[in-house]
């Protein structure tokens, strides 16, 4: 069957910026340097011609034969057997495309009323599988059933989400640029680089910005990349090259960062001065927030002031701010001696034994005072050795975690309210509408319109899909009560029993 598109080669000049985003694969070049071919694969999404500096690429008028599915704006032209852009719609030979992966479901046997809020731990069911409301209202399934004698409706929907995004919590010290600092995927900005928290990094991907700028096929195939699990590559500006994986360690300037922190600095007079004390006259913890001086800061166990001082600004007795850096600990320290600003000899003597080390016990340095009073490294003692391997236990793993951040506009809202009522936000607001997304709690922000950030890694897989106008899909459940449904609802024809919905469509019941 011909390609509903092609590229007209007369004007293409094989730049090649219309062959990363296919979501179908459909468009290749023959050969390096070649001009691109469009497969019969091809469904008429429209991203290769949008992405197209010269507009080489039209439609070829071969779509008379094609389903035309009608469920989000972008209206794939579907060959029989095909699946849309977004993956989730397949042309079955019916009069309309059907979901292509079945209604997942929790156990109802087990369902239960939270005492503290009135609703169930969880919805009746998830919106995986459930489809879209963008072209219909109301919400896909609207659901009732009885939990502990409380009858209870569960409304679900795949929202397309313009105003959606991720941030991805990497749990290490190590240094990945500056904060502000865009965030490249084959060269084009995906995100930025986020705040700094306690030993972890943040990138915030996505965004309406960055979905509906120059390069938002490449940010949208980012965002579900990640939620996928898959691993992405990617560049700060300025700063490192990251390969990231939802649930694995983060490889950082191709090196894997396998653990985080036990702590700030603080840490080596809180947790382990007891067991330093004896064997150092001084230790150093270098971390990316406070860097911690053990003679300063635990006088009280035994620690002694021995005339060291060492880089940074101090911050309280002990506690001192190291500029950042690709150094140790995410400082600027790269050789330990450089720690060591002063040695005052009215205090210091010549042995004083030093130890340099970061909070992820990565680096670590044994130093001795000389006769010059000069820091001279020395092999590491076995008994301190061994104390560190001590200290390493306990670190936690390094992690990459994805939150999906989405913003719930009037065509979500019209899932429950044909008037986009105020009650819905209201109602989602003062909780009692439980709003979960693929099953997963939420957490609404304060103020004004419904911002929801969720824990990718709960949803079942493939939860997150993107479209190519662009945006992402994400499954929402609205679960309340049928006295609230009542209220904030004027879709009460819509409403099916729970075991009714069941029967009418696939389903497969998931763990909880």
């Amino acid at each position: 069957m011909p390609a509903p598109m092609f590229v007209d080669h007369e004007v293409c000049v094989s730049c090649g910026l219309c062959l990363p985003d296919c979501p179908k694969g459909a468009i290749a070049r023959p050969a390096k340097g070649e001009k691109p071919v469009i497969s019969e694969n091809c469904v008429a999404c429209r991203v290769c011609a949008k992405t197209c500096p010269k507009g080489a690429i039209r439609e070829s008028g071969a779509e008379e034969s094609r389903m035309v599915c009608n469920h989000c704006p972008v209206h794939c032209r579907l060959a029989p057997g095909q699946t849309g852009a977004c993956q989730r719609y397949r042309n079955d030979g019916g009069a309309e495309p059907v979901r292509t992966v079945p209604l997942q479901v929790y156990d109802f046997s087990k369902a239960q009323i939270n005492p503290q809020t009135g609703l169930p731990y969880k919805p009746l069911l998830t919106a995986v599988g459930s489809g879209t409301n963008l072209q219909k209202a109301p919400a896909r399934i609207m659901a009732e059933a009885t939990v502990d004698g409380v009858d209870v409706v569960t409304c679900v929907t795949e929202a397309v989400l313009s105003f959606s995004g991720l941030e991805v919590k990497i749990d290490t010290s190590d240094y990945i640029g500056p904060e502000g600092s865009p965030v490249k995927r084959d060269g084009k900005v995906v995100g930025y680089v986020g705040t700094s928290y306690y030993a972890a990094r943040t990138l915030n991907i996505g965004g309406v910005s960055l979905l509906k700028g120059p390069d938002g096929f490449t940010v949208g195939r980012t965002i579900v990349d990640l939620t996928d699990g898959k691993e992405v590559e990617l560049k700060v500006a300025n700063g490192a090259e990251l390969r990231l994986q939802m649930g694995k360690a983060p490889v950082i300037n191709g090196q894997v960062a396998a653990t985080t922190t036990f702590g700030c600095g603080s840490s080596v007079g809180k947790g382990f001065s007891h067991v330093l004390v004896p064997v150092v006259d001084e230790c150093v913890m270098l971390d990316m927030g406070i860097t911690g001086q053990m003679s300063e800061h635990h006088a009280a166990i035994g620690a002694k002031p021995c005339g060291i001082t060492i880089l940074g600004k101090k911050s309280s007795p002990g506690r001192y701010l190291v500029p950042s850096g690709d150094g140790w600990g995410g400082t600027c320290v790269h050789d330990p001696r450089e720690v060591i600003v002063h040695v005052d000899r009215e205090k210091a003597w010549p042995g004083l034994k030093i130890l340099v080390m970061d909070t992820k016990v990565e680096n670590a340095a044994y130093m001795e005072l000389d006769e010059d009073y000069k820091p001279v490294i020395k092999d590491m003692p076995p008994h301190i050795q061994e104390l560190l391997e001590y200290m390493r236990r306990f670190c936690d793993p390094g992690m990459v975690n994805i939150m999906y951040v989405g913003g719930i506009g009037g065509g979500v809202r019209s899932c429950l309210n044909s008037e986009h009522s105020p009650r819905v936000c209201q109602s989602i607001k003062n909780g009692r509408i439980m709003l979960t997304a693929g099953g997963q709690p939420t957490y609404v922000y304060p103020g004004g319109n419904l911002i929801f950030t969720a824990d990718v890694a709960k949803m079942p897989a493939g939860s997150i899909r993107w479209e190519p106008t662009p945006a992402t899909s994400v499954p929402i459940e609205f679960t309340m009560t049928r006295e609230t449904f009542d209220y904030v609802s004027d879709y009460a024809y819509a409403v099916k029993p729970l075991e009714q919905v069941l029967r009418e469509h696939a389903h497969v019941v998931i763990d909880e």
